[in-house]
């Protein structure tokens, strides 16, 4: 089974920097000297702060104050109900747990939908992202 990896890098003025270098290097040396192959592909447009902002600062922030959960915690139960995949290592099944990091715009919008979906189903209303930006819009303004 081809094991595939994914680091986010960028060229810079002293060359190439690895956001998580410790991490790739760790991945990496677990070829041995074998050897392995690297693509290099463009990263996609990340996700916009402003979403990050609301999926943060409504949706995360409404389903925790219903469970009782951090904020921390609602985060990582999100994460894992909507981008871990399952995979068989070692007669066991594990499930690894995705990021949002690096998800662009629409992979966000997607991963904030699901949120809401579940939120829905337990009677959680979050609003949408124009009523929550019109309803601070309004409070700064009075």
């Amino acid at each position: 089974m081809a094991i595939k990896l994914r680091y986010y890098a960028k060229l810079n003025e002293n060359g190439l920097n690895i956001h998580d270098r410790i991490g790739f290097m760790e991945a990496v040396k677990k070829f041995g000297d074998k050897g392995f192959w690297l693509s290099v592909n463009p990263v996609k447009k990340w996700h916009s702060d402003q979403q990050r902002s609301y999926y943060f600062g409504v949706v995360v922030k409404l389903l925790s104050e219903y469970t009782g959960d951090t904020m921390d915690e609602m985060h990582e139960i999100l994460k894992r109900l909507f981008l871990s995949k399952k995979v068989e290592r070692f007669g066991w099944a594990v499930f690894l747990c995705g990021s949002t990091k690096l998800l662009s715009k629409g992979e966000f919008a997607e991963y904030i939908n699901k949120c809401i979906d579940l939120a829905t189903e337990y009677g959680v209303v979050i609003p949408t992202p124009e009523e929550y930006y019109q309803n601070i819009q309004v409070r700064v303004s009075e």
